[in-house]
């Protein structure tokens, strides 16, 4: 039997660390002992606490940079550290083919942008990734491919010391590279981009293009491409023939050999052979959707391949609004396997079907085989449905906030979180799905287990676990104010939700007439990100701990701004010779005081975590990602602790009455009572009931007034004498 933890089998150590808080309890473990660090150095302990805590996220096995980011990544999360940004293709003239995307002539609001995005590593660092982001602005379709690690790095660095052109970088140093395809055959207002689908790169023909499926309001379908080294070169690959019917959503399975199913018209779904190689590419088949029980209209709002062979189709108004389909190349089904629906529970009990339209379907990125998915509906619910589960759904969430805005897009993410755009106030919802207890019969209201996703700065209450919040996205841009459709901008849906990659910090929003980049951050710098870059001024970011002196101006005219004097650091683009640099931030719309006073707050943290680094010994700098910034919680009485007594109720004053001849009045305004109320005695109260007068002297009394009779007797005789 073995007596301490190192001489424990690899596969019972792989089993304790999974249960491992975060990635630097790793670490520690690791400095314990030869044994241990062998076993962490062999990347098994990393790995197993990756694959226990993230199951549903893939990486690539560099698996101590994936512990350390994944952590760091849900830490974030956990603290709503977020910078948002809107996006759009660069300006100047070396772009000269991109034009402000602005709506078209008679249109009265801006175009509803569709968003799809996909990301791999490009080697088995962390850092080297390869990105590609697409969306329909209107009738044109906006790409950005974008590449970052260490490698890019080094590229803009001798870019720089060669004096070459930087324009390909951003200002993070990533090297990006952009596309509008605008066909000169389409027009705007009818052939609006409806659906926006990227291949992924195990299903490409060609390894140095990308493959992007396009669908048009006016029934167009195509497959484009684009090569790397040719930023303004796009061509069609396959017209997908749909008889001019209406293109209301497309999705693409994920297998090498993909299929591709479109929403054609208000009833039918096509299937299609995306690698056929031909020009003009026919549908496999047809599906006819419809709801026997509902003899009115209804149309099909959305499809999305749960798995490779497995086909989820929304519609409504309908008492059937979600159906599921097998569908392989060779055998188009015309039945479904299995239909939701809605019930609900009358107040006389009995349980009915509901008709209700669904917007939104997405699978869960779980190792369920396609059997766990979400869905969101124009009644504002969010609901888990199962295959496996002979219920309805199996979990709801509501948002009490925004309860009649109707459910847009959904996101699900790996950290047992899913985002949810609504219809309303540009609201970016953020629902929690780790807690069990969420999981409950869908028949019985009493037993929903519905959560209020919590406001960006409220504070958490008694009942309330803080997981749950949202984010209002509003465009602050130079020309936000000149809008003339400002107000209807700000109440705008969101209108799709896509993230590269689910072990990313980057999540991409559509909203009307803009796209809204959200990248979670750490808490380790002040991060400024201007909304119209320019050359001289892209970015800004400095450490914490490297501002000192930091306070709030007030001015008497004018707005207030926060000032400091920070410490450069060697490669931050602030020539040598300058030691310290006055910052200073000017907050326009106010805020200022609650920025210092967050900022003195996490500083004071980071700090205090940076002496107990030191005082342990370590003298390399502390990892400021795992400090604790939630503050104390107020101080609450424990119910099973014993508390003082109730203090006895205070004599309530006796009201005098007005003056009369028995009672004088004085000068002052006081009623002087008569002699005979004076000479009465005044009623016991209750305190003098419960506390009655002592008829004891208390404890030492005697002794204390002998010494005090002795002393006066010393002093008499010392002043005689």
């Amino acid at each position: 039997m073995p007596k301490s933890l190192e001489d424990l089998p690899p596969e019972l150590l792989a089993q304790i660390v999974s249960y491992s808080a975060n990635a630097r309890t790793l670490c520690c473990v690791a400095l314990t002992c030869r044994k241990l660090h062998e076993f962490f150095q062999s990347n098994e302990g990393y790995r197993a606490f990756v694959q226990r805590r993230f199951p549903s996220i893939q990486t690539p096995p560099c698996w101590k940079d994936a512990a350390h980011g994944l952590t760091t990544l849900s830490r974030a999360w956990d603290r709503k550290s977020i910078v948002a940004r809107c996006i759009r293709p660069p300006q100047g003239p070396w772009k000269p083919r991109f034009q402000d995307q602005r709506r078209a002539r008679g249109q009265t609001m801006g175009y509803q942008p569709v968003i799809d995005s996909y990301g791999i590593w490009t080697d088995t660092d962390w850092k080297s990734r390869k990105e590609i982001l697409a969306w329909g602005a209107g009738a044109e379709l906006t790409i950005r491919l974008k590449w970052m690690g260490s490698g890019i790095e080094e590229q803009w660095q001798s870019a720089r010391r060669n004096n070459e052109s930087t324009l390909e970088f951003d200002q993070h140093h990533h090297r990006s590279k952009w596309w509008t395809v605008k066909d000169p055959l389409v027009r705007e207002g009818q052939d609006d981009i409806t659906a926006v689908k990227c291949l992924k790169h195990w299903q490409k023909p060609l390894s140095n293009r990308e493959y992007i499926i396009v669908g048009r309001a006016s029934g167009k379908l195509d497959m484009l491409s684009i090569d790397y080294d040719t930023p303004d070169e796009w061509r069609y690959e396959s017209h997908f023939i749909t008889e001019e019917q209406h293109i209301r959503s497309a999705s693409v399975s994920s297998a090498e050999q993909p299929l591709l199913a479109a929403c054609i018209s208000d009833r039918t779904v096509a299937i299609y052979s995306v690698s056929t190689g031909h020009d003009f590419v026919p549908p496999l088949g047809k599906i006819q959707v419809t709801d026997p029980n509902v003899s009115e209209f209804n149309w099909v709002w959305y499809t999305t391949f749960l798995r490779q062979d497995r086909l989820a189709v929304s519609l409504g108004p309908s008492t059937a609004p979600i159906q599921i389909f097998d569908v392989r190349p060779r055998a188009i089904p015309s039945h479904p396997i299995r239909t939701f629906s809605i019930q609900e529970k009358s107040r006389e009990g009995r349980i009915g079907l509901l008709k209700a339209s669904i917007s939104s379907l997405v699978p869960l990125p779980s190792a369920s085989e396609g059997n766990l998915f979400l869905s969101g509906g124009y009644d504002g619910i969010i609901r888990l449905h199962d295959l496996r589960s002979p219920l309805a759904y199996v979990a709801s969430w509501t948002d009490l906030v925004d309860q009649f805005s109707s459910i847009y897009s959904i996101l699900p993410l790996g950290y047992g979180r899913f985002l949810v755009g609504g219809s309303n106030h540009a609201l970016l919802k953020v629902f929690d799905m780790q807690r069990a207890d969420e999981f409950a019969c869908p028949f019985d209201s009493s037993d929903h287990i519905s959560h209020r996703p919590r406001l960006y700065d409220g504070e958490p209450s008694a009942n309330e676990s803080g997981h749950d919040w949202n984010v209002f996205l509003s465009d602050r841009g130079p020309d936000a104010d000149r809008r003339s459709n400002a107000q209807r901008r700000s109440n705008t849906p969101v209108y799709s939700l896509s993230s590269p990659n689910s072990a990313w910090p980057t999540i991409y929003a559509g909203l009307e007439g803009q796209v809204i980049q959200l990248d979670l951050t750490s808490v380790e710098s002040v991060v400024y990100l201007p909304s119209a870059p320019t050359a001289q001024l892209q970015s800004f970011s400095a450490p914490i701990l490297n501002l000192q002196d930091t306070h709030v101006e007030a001015p008497f005219f004018g707005a207030n701004s926060w000032t400091g004097i920070l410490k450069p650091v060697s490669g931050g683009n602030i020539p040598a010779h300058h030691a310290y640099v006055k910052l200073s931030m000017t907050f326009k719309d106010g805020g200022a005081f609650d920025f210092a006073t967050i900022y003195e707050r996490i500083k004071e943290t980071a700090a205090q975590a940076v002496d107990v680094a030191r005082e342990n010994g370590r003298s390399e700098a502390a990892d400021l990602s795992d400090i604790n910034l939630e503050q104390l919680p107020a101080y609450e009485e424990v119910g099973n602790t014993m508390s003082a007594p109730n203090p006895p109720p205070l004599q309530q004053p006796t009201p005098i009455s007005a003056p009369t001849a028995q009672a004088p009045l004085r000068e002052s305004g006081v009623v002087f009572p008569p002699d005979d109320e004076r000479n009465q005695k005044p009623p016991v109260t209750a305190v003098q009931q419960q506390y009655p007068p002592p008829n004891e002297p208390p404890p030492g009394y005697e002794e204390v007034q002998q010494r005090s009779i002795a002393d006066s007797l010393e002093r008499r005789v010392r002043d005689a004498s």
